[in-house]
């Protein structure tokens, strides 16, 4: 094994909690205690990994254990969208508390993107009591992949392709790195490893849908990840034209911004509704809206538009059990939020037969880990591309 490729998987199996003694690791790899003993002190002199005492019980000393480090100090950006996080990140920063957040209606080019990376920006240093110049950079996650030409690509970033780390670099005033971030599947699953859930889905609504999964495999509890394409698969024949070129996606349907749009369609043809006065809020706070106008408001048309989103949501739902088949499934995003009523609806609405796989009846269950925890998986990343180690 390899220097990079034993401090790489020795990082990975701490990182997922798989394994974070010595004597773990050691069980895990297959390797000589004194050869695991050896890489990881290597980590730790890079400030890559710290000791964590746990005392399991009353006698004896406490056993150590190893968790990731951030050896500095790192501006976190996660931009979705409409969506936008900051913070920075560091041992003694970084209280989820902090987090700086914005909301805004989809940002039409990379000029007004520069605005409000550097608005967050400010936000995020000011709250850490830092000054810019104490950072060692900055690593941000857009709602975005790689295309075959190395170029992002994304359906709620049309433009995301003219966004460098150059770019990022230039606005944000320190050096600046795009994250090659986790799927949410992969870092939900690692809440749930210690109650034998060897697989897990998650369907997400927000600024856009998709669906990702993520199984325990390999000696390593190594993590494998199939991005799920649920957003685009067609849905209304000849609907509104999505984002990734085809038209009636799922997404046109189901996400905030398409949601706004459809009840602008609807107003301006004479459907009659409060919704109109929100028309100019964020989406997360349209969603809201929605909720508030059919339940306090009596909104009939507000009404009809989440019986829509329901039957949309438990179709989706329904594909993407059926194509991953996991143990557990998370539905999360701005669409749910506080209204986990809706959540139940959609499980009473899914096809009978849906919820069952293997003898055993699928978890529906509401998201596990914090915003926090993916700030501090991004600044762990930065450090570790810093040393030439691979996220």
């Amino acid at each position: 094994m390899s220097k990079v490729v034993g401090e790489l998987a020795i990082l990975q199996l701490i990182r997922s909690r798989a394994a974070t003694s010595q004597i773990e690791l050691a069980h895990a790899l297959g390797l000589p205690a004194n050869t695991v003993h050896g890489i990881v002190k290597r980590i730790e002199a890079k400030g890559l990994v710290f000791e964590q005492r746990q005392q399991r019980g009353k006698r004896g000393r406490p056993s150590v254990h190893y968790g990731v480090s951030i050896p500095g100090h790192v501006l976190v950006i996660k931009w979705m969208g409409t969506d936008w996080q900051g913070l920075v990140v560091g041992q003694e920063t970084g209280a989820e508390s902090q987090i700086a957040r914005l909301s805004s209606p989809t940002v039409p080019n990379i000029t007004a993107a520069a605005a409000h990376l550097t608005r967050l920006r400010d936000l995020a240093v000011k709250n850490s009591g830092l000054r810019l110049e104490e950072l060692d950079g900055a690593i941000v996650m857009l709602n975005a992949m790689h295309a075959l030409d190395g170029r992002l690509t994304s359906s709620v970033i049309p433009w995301v392709g003219e966004i460098t780390e150059a770019f990022l670099s230039e606005t944000l005033k320190c050096p600046t790195m795009i994250s090659e971030n986790l799927h949410a599947a992969e870092m939900e699953l690692r809440r749930w490893t210690r109650e034998d859930a060897r697989s897990l889905a998650v369907f997400n609504v927000g600024d856009g849908v998709s669906a990702h999964y993520a199984t325990l495999a390999g000696p390593w509890g190594q993590i494998e990840s199939l991005p799920g394409q649920v957003g685009h698969i067609e849905r209304e024949p000849g609907g509104d034209l999505c984002g990734c070129g085809n038209r009636g996606c799922l997404e046109t349907v189901l996400a905030g911004g398409w949601v706004q749009h459809r009840v602008l369609k609807d107003i301006s043809n004479g459907a009659q509704t409060v919704l109109g006065n929100s028309l100019s809020k964020s989406p997360r706070e349209f969603f809201h809206d929605i909720n508030a106008a059919a339940i306090e408001g009596e909104d009939f048309y507000a009404r009809r538009l989440i019986d829509g989103f329901i039957a949309h949501c438990a179709w989706g739902l329904s594909v993407a059990i059926h194509m991953f088949q996991p143990d557990i499934i998370v539905v999360e995003g701005y669409a749910f939020e506080d209204r986990w009523h809706w959540v139940e609806r959609i499980t009473r609405a899914l096809p009978p037969g849906s919820l069952q796989f293997r003898q055993q009846e699928l978890r529906l269950e509401r998201q596990r880990r914090r915003p926090m925890d993916e700030m501090r998986e991004m600044a762990a990343e930065f450090f570790m591309s810093r040393e030439g180690i691979p996220a």
